[in-house]
């Protein structure tokens, strides 16, 4: 029984002695560290204008850890509208307005056509111009440098490797019995007329719709298989001509 008595003396006595800095109000908000509590758990470790971190309970659900401008948000929705569920890793130089920061990781589904409905976004900035790093939709779809990737990899820039493997058809075709390769004469009246190569993108298509490697190899082994064919068939020409030349000696 006594020990009963001290251990509910030493709690009403810590309680008392934080009672100026922690509050629970008849709204129903819980203040530790403050006695002003703004949300369902609010926990205040130092003022907003130091460097020491809060905790925050968003009134969407959300945990917010802050630190000054540094943020760790953890969040999940109350309404069908709202945000599913996210997890926010920031820097914000401009506060009171949602999506305007500085992002270093943000995992959230993508359940709108809003700025800040996004997959998985690392390094993103939704209205400033800043570059973006790397994002993943929840589509699946993975862009570098872009939060709209169209493709299942987009990549808004450069890309170095040691090599690629593509996998796709092949142009053999080509050498079937029953191809119709076109004459010099026929190539050489399209090219005058279009500009390009027959079956070749031309200048414009591929400044505007880019170029299909896969597709873009075939074509081109396509070519070189038609040439082929064109130099046998000067091959054989040039031996005819040469047996009518030793003929008329």
């Amino acid at each position: 029984m006594k020990k009963v008595f001290l251990l509910a003396f030493a709690f009403l006595w810590q309680f008392s002695s934080y009672a100026q800095t922690n509050k629970l109000q008849s709204t129903g908000n819980a203040g530790i560290g403050t006695i002003n509590p703004e949300m369902p758990l609010h926990i205040l470790n130092g003022t907003a204008t130091t460097t020491y971190p809060s905790v925050t309970s968003r009134g969407d659900g959300a945990i917010l850890v802050e630190s000054s401008n540094n943020a760790l948000e953890f969040g999940t929705a109350r309404s069908i509208n709202a945000r599913r569920s996210w997890i926010l890793a920031r820097h914000s130089d401009l506060t009171g307005v949602y999506g305007m920061y500085y992002s270093d990781l943000h995992l959230q589904p993508d359940i709108g056509n809003k700025t800040y409905y996004k997959g998985v976004s690392i390094g993103y900035s939704t209205q400033t111009a800043v570059s973006y790093g790397t994002y993943l939709a929840v589509n699946g779809k993975v862009g570098i440098g872009t939060t709209a990737p169209s493709e299942m990899l987009t990549v808004n820039g450069t890309i170095r490797a040691k090599e690629i493997k593509v996998e796709s058809g092949w142009a053999d075709y080509v050498f079937d019995e029953n191809y119709k390769l076109m004459s010099l004469a026929e190539t050489d009246q399209f090219i005058k007329k279009n500009k390009h190569l027959p079956g070749i993108p031309s200048e414009k298509e591929v400044k505007e719709e880019g170029v299909s490697l896969g597709e873009m190899n075939k074509k081109l082994l396509e070519k070189i298989e038609e040439l082929t064919l064109h130099m046998i068939q000067q091959q054989e020409k040039i031996e005819q001509l040469e047996a009518k030349l030793e003929g008329l000696n």
